[in-house]
């Protein structure tokens, strides 16, 4: 599991949003996690690069990454896609 291969704890920000709690937080329309198939964990600098590896390596389809003061987490979905999708928060 993904706890297991970065050897450290994920604090989470995010999971499971509503429609209504989704635009509150300026989620996207279509937002993995109105599906219950996305996490946003809070994490910075080196154990933001482990988890992007290890959830690379784990087989997350989707990787959006924040490290922007205040903004600091990782995203990862398992949403079914034709690719893997990575990204970086402007």
């Amino acid at each position: 599991n993904l706890r297991d291969e970065v050897g450290f704890p994920i604090k989470l920000s995010s999971a499971f949003r509503c429609k209504k709690w989704n635009e509150k937080v300026g989620g996207h329309p279509k937002s993995s996690h109105m599906e219950g198939l996305a996490i946003d964990c809070v994490c910075e600098g080196e154990r933001a690069l482990l988890l992007v590896e290890a959830a690379i390596r784990l087989g997350f389809t989707g990787v959006g990454i924040s490290q922007r003061k205040g903004q600091k987490f990782v995203h990862l979905d398992i949403k079914k896609t034709p690719t893997k999708r990575i990204w970086s928060y402007a």
